[in-house]
């Protein structure tokens, strides 16, 4: 058992592992807890379309405006109150030996000493023969937006390893994270590759051997230690997402305005949403993935009394309260949006062992957004215009118009596998959903009608 200030991580059962308890009071709205990362990094296809953003601690390098402009497409794009962005361009550093950028010194410096050292390609120009790039690659043709994990984190875990000067006690510090069984792993690398890409498994540890292998990892590095990896990458890797833009609403709302320019301001703010919307959908963001260790404890809850939260705008986590939290309750937050919490119990716990229904749902938004996927990023898709280039090996030089590329995603569904980031393999056991266990084992008549209509609309021959 663990103990801190205000909380302490405890063993419960085999089947739930560890979880965060309370050792003090907590008021809603209380901050339990701020956490950093042990090891972070951006999402690889985030990367590639120009999300910039620190390598060390995500936080975002490009200026409001750039970002503004670039989400839009609207090169002259001014945004009032400048003094509200939150990029200082003037720390902004690369490394000395390549072409990867921070936002300042001390998140180079730290980089280099826990893992770029190992990982650095010590070249300016991307090297498409190099090792990790090819790694990279890989990984990129078997994962497509909206990405969950990325294999860069495994990287970075052993290299981070590899520079520890206690090597020993680096490798258990990753190994505190819950481990499943070995069926519960190759189940859940399935739900989050797709079984067309599983088999690939093999090909992103050999790639990953030669680039990476140290004797101080080999457990790793074996079949079923590397299987072991990508799940405990994939179940415990935590979402970071920073915007310079949500930085800049917030600082300019917070301005004391006149009336008039506070109406003006949050009619420009309004506008800029829905042309961001228009364009660029939901991805607005940088976005990666990180492991933590005391929000790793943290189980789910159908009635969560916290909720994690990014208010620096980089990879510092904090832990708030979000209703009254006493002495032995324990600390738990929600895996799963507010709107599926409303819905029934089944429906709950059927999302939360499974991605399928998560998988349509998001074919059935592609469809439905069809009208405005014109000059934006959507899924792995470069918009250009009234036409689409697809990137990655599914679609590689193919341009279409967009109708045709939905048609093409859904006749190429069992290779494509659409995947979001709640991927659980267990039925939560919260006070709400015990008091729900009588409740019919259906979907209610609305929910059923919908998973209906998408069984129907997205099957496959």
């Amino acid at each position: 058992m663990m103990e801190t200030q205000g909380y302490e991580v405890r063993f419960i059962n085999e089947s739930k592992g560890k979880g965060l308890f309370a050792t003090q009071c907590f008021n809603a709205g209380d901050i339990i807890f701020e956490e950093r990362p042990l090891v972070c990094c951006q999402f690889s296809w985030n990367g590639a379309y120009r999300y910039a953003a620190c390598d060390f601690c995500m936080r975002p390098l490009e200026s409001t405006e750039e970002n503004a402009r670039r989400l839009t497409g609207k090169k002259d794009l001014v945004l009032p109150y400048p003094e509200c962005c939150p990029t200082d361009k003037k720390s902004h550093i690369q490394c000395k030996q390549c072409s990867v950028r921070y936002c300042c010194a001390d998140c180079r410096d730290a980089a280099w000493s826990q893992y770029h050292k190992t990982l650095c390609t010590q070249s300016r120009t991307r090297d498409p023969s190099h090792p990790l790039e090819q790694l990279n690659d890989t990984w990129k043709q078997m994962h497509y937006p909206p990405e969950t994990a990325t294999i860069m984190l495994v990287a970075r875990m052993i290299a981070n390893v590899r520079q520890a000067e206690d090597q020993e006690g680096a490798f258990r510090l990753f190994m505190q994270f819950c481990h499943k069984t070995k069926n519960e792993e190759e189940e859940f690398v399935h739900k989050l590759l797709g079984k067309p890409f599983s088999d690939q498994l093999q090909m992103l540890r050999e790639q990953i051997n030669h680039a990476l292998y140290a004797d101080c990892v080999q457990q790793w590095l074996t079949q079923e230690g590397f299987l072991s990896l990508v799940a405990l990458v994939g179940t415990n890797g935590q979402g970071v997402g920073t915007s310079p833009i949500s930085e800049w609403v917030k600082n300019a709302s917070a301005l004391e305005l006149p009336e008039e320019e506070k109406k003006k301001l949050d009619k420009f703010i309004e506008n800029l949403y829905d042309e961001l919307s228009k364009e660029a959908g939901t991805f607005l963001n940088s976005e990666g993935t990180a492991l933590y260790s005391l929000q790793s404890a943290c189980n789910h809850s159908c009635d969560a009394n916290a909720e994690v939260a990014f208010p620096y705008s980089n990879f510092q986590l904090v832990m708030r309260a979000t209703k009254d939290i006493n002495p032995g309750d324990e600390i738990c937050v929600s895996y799963v949006s507010e709107c599926v919490l409303d819905r029934s119990r089944h429906t709950r716990h059927k999302i939360l062992s499974s991605a399928r229904e998560r998988e349509r749902e998001s074919l059935k938004d592609l469809e439905k957004d069809r009208p405005r996927l014109r000059s934006s990023i959507f899924w792995g898709i470069k918009m250009k215009g009234e036409k689409v280039a697809c990137q990655g090996q599914l679609f590689m030089s193919i341009n279409l118009p967009v109708v045709d590329v939905v048609d093409k995603l859904k006749a190429q569904y069992t290779v494509a596998r659409v995947c979001y980031s709640q991927h659980y393999l267990f039925a939560c056991r919260c006070t709400k959903c015990e008091s729900q266990v009588e409740d019919p084992d259906v979907t209610s008549e609305e929910e059923s009608d919908e998973s209906s209509e998408e069984e129907k609309e997205f099957e496959i021959d």
